[in-house]
Formats: structure tokens, C-alpha cells, sequence
């Protein structure tokens, strides 16, 4: 049984499809402006691990929503993945209007840089 698990969480862990490159930068920088942008004390509202700068604090959040899209698309893309993303970023548990706010600033975000991308030659 324990075989089992094992290969299915390996091959589940593989078979997700990547982030698009421009999904990510466009997602990181929607959580950089919705966390404060260059007032924010914590940059992209890393909490967990000390930062050293706004660089590292980008790689951080880089890494855990990289760690989250691969989750989101083992679990069958439930809803959208900003949703998915700000449950794990904000919990609701732990600040329910943060995360109202963050959902709605990332979505929000994100339909204007593709209205951008759309209107940009």
C-alpha cells in the first residue's frame, strides 16, 4: 500500500502541467502591488521566512506558488488559481479580509494585464 502512494505522488507530482511564464510574472507582480508594492515593510507579504530584499522575497513567493499551481493541477484545477493560491497565501482563517482583499486585488490584477497583453501589439 505504501508502494502504492508512493508512485501515485510521484507521478502525480510530474504530470502537472507548468506554469506559463507569463502567468507567473504577471501573477508575482499582482502579489507584489496587492501586499503594499514599495511601501510594503514585507515585501510580497512573505511572512514565514526572514528576507533579505524584495529579490529574495519575489523567490520566495515564486517557489511556494510554483509548489501550489503543481497542487492545483494534481487536485483537478478546482475553481481558479488565484483562489486556490490565496487560500494558502492568506487563509482565510487566519485573516478573512485579507484574503477577501487579496482575491479580489489578484483577480482584479490580473484581467488588466490581460486586457494589456490583449491590446498591446
Amino acid at each position: 500500500m505504501t508502494r502504492l502512494l508512493a508512485i501515485l505522488f510521484l507521478f502525480g507530482t510530474t504530470l502537472a502541467e507548468p506554469m506559463s511564464p507569463r502567468l507567473e510574472r504577471d501573477l508575482l507582480d499582482a502579489l507584489y502591488r496587492a501586499e503594499g508594492g514599495p511601501r510594503a515593510r514585507r515585501p510580497y507579504g512573505v511572512l514565514t521566512v526572514p528576507v533579505r530584499h524584495a529579490a529574495h522575497a519575489r523567490a520566495v513567493a515564486r517557489e511556494v506558488m510554483r509548489e501550489e499551481w503543481t497542487d492545483w493541477e494534481c487536485a483537478g484545477r478546482p475553481g481558479t488559481f488565484p483562489r486556490w493560491f490565496a487560500r494558502r497565501w492568506c487563509p482565510p482563517a487566519a485573516d478573512a479580509r485579507g484574503h477577501r482583499n487579496l482575491v479580489r486585488n489578484l483577480e482584479a490584477m490580473l484581467r488588466a494585464a490581460n486586457l494589456r497583453a490583449a491590446t498591446t501589439p
